[in-house]
């Protein structure tokens, strides 16, 4: 198969869940004999056009502030990026060409553009926000939530990562969805070492309003309080960190420390090896893949219990991890549980590995093989009468 995958940030100068999966999912497909592309926002030097690892990479915008100051990410941008996506991918003559969910007024862009030809669109939800939208964009909210639903309805095929963008669609009358879940690399995962920087509790993330990390500062506080300083380690960027660093201050924190972005994913997955606990406490995810990084890497996870919230259809409460409510007292509990139980945070741990196992890319490349398949297959059979390949 010829597939396209279309997102405007490029992994590994955006870390991202969304161009960790693109990335990661681009090269075992061309390893498997397909030709892959991988469209998005020229984020690189050199050319714009490139080939690495067998996957052709096409720069198709110069780079631009993709988020305001605020974090939240730039319609404008985002609106000139589905233009140009749409016009360079007409180029070509793909069997398939995935867009992400995440960003939809793309995907309206390329369902409208593939409808002239034989190519097959298919959309991967990871979030269905709809009143979020609002919250997130004010009065343009109204505008991100009607071209949400366009495309939920216009899709010819789709898939979700979990059951909560999946579940979204059906209220929308989207009944054939796919399940897709995101994979990883569990293999590599356990011939990593631990890094010699050892600590009790880490996060490793964006540093991003609903990743909520306010509330792992206060439960530290909390356990601080009782005579515990559990070492802290928080990795990610994001524009919430000087924030964030002035009220771990503010509570005298100096167990907590902020790293930033490490360029290494092997180096992230050493440092989760050399902690006891994975602390998450996200309010808004779609699935959670470092949550899932973690348990492969023998950490039990504490996350947080909230409706937009995925990560718990990963984490089974007492099991693999715990999950709280979004209370400091609450969470800090749990991370007090888990350090001071050796016993019950192996186990988890243990069974966290053994869960993640599933999720390992071999098993998930080969359903994503079959999806587009069967997509093809579908859009064929339904494709308007008339519609063709743009001429060369």
């Amino acid at each position: 198969m010829r597939v396209a995958l279309v997102y405007d940030l490029v992994y590994p100068y955006s870390k991202g869940g969304v161009e960790k999966r693109i990335s990661d999912l681009a090269r075992l497909l061309s390893a498997r004999g397909h030709e892959t592309h991988i469209f998005g926002t020229r984020l690189w030097d050199g050319e714009p056009d490139r080939v690495e690892d067998g996957v052709s990479f096409h720069g198709i915008c110069e780079p631009v502030d993709t988020h305001s100051r605020g974090g939240r990410r730039s319609v404008w941008q985002a609106a000139r990026f589905a233009m140009v996506a749409a016009s360079a991918i007409a180029r070509y003559d793909f069997d398939v060409v995935e867009v992400q969910g995440m960003t939809p007024i793309t995907c309206l862009a390329i369902l409208v553009r593939c409808r002239f030809t034989t190519m097959t669109p298919v959309v991967i939800w990871y979030e269905v926000w709809r009143e979020y939208w609002n919250e997130y964009l004010g009065a343009l909210g109204y505008v991100g939530r009607l071209v949400e639903w366009l495309v939920a309805r216009l899709a010819p095929v789709s898939a979700a990562v979990s059951l909560l963008p999946a579940s979204r669609l059906k209220e929308w009358g989207v009944e054939d969805v796919s399940m897709l879940p995101i994979g990883i690399d569990y293999h590599r995962i356990q011939t990593v070492a631990p890094d010699v920087l050892r600590s009790e509790v880490i996060y490793v993330g964006r540093l991003a309003p609903h990743k909520n990390l306010e509330l792992l500062i206060d439960a530290v506080s909390l356990l601080r309080a009782e005579g515990m300083t559990p070492r802290v380690l928080i990795v990610g960027e994001g524009p919430e960190r000087e924030g964030l660093e002035r009220r771990a201050k503010s509570k005298d924190l100096d167990n907590l420390r902020f790293l930033g972005r490490l360029e290494s994913d092997d180096q992230v997955v050493s440092l989760m090896k050399s902690a006891r606990v994975f602390a998450f406490p996200s309010l808004r995810e779609g699935f959670g893949l470092a949550p899932l990084e973690a348990g492969a890497s023998g950490l039990p996870v504490v996350a947080v219990r909230h409706p937009d919230n995925a990560t718990c259809e990963l984490i089974e409460d007492g099991f693999n991890g715990l999950v709280t409510a979004s209370d400091p007292r609450d969470f800090a509990n749990a991370l007090k549980k888990l350090l001071s139980d050796g016993g019950t945070r192996d186990a988890m741990g243990q069974r966290a590995r053994d869960a993640a196992e599933a999720y390992d890319w071999t098993h998930v490349v080969s359903a994503v093989e079959d999806f587009y398949l069967e997509a093809t297959l579908r859009h064929a059979r339904h494709a308007p009468t008339g519609s063709g390949r743009r001429p060369e």
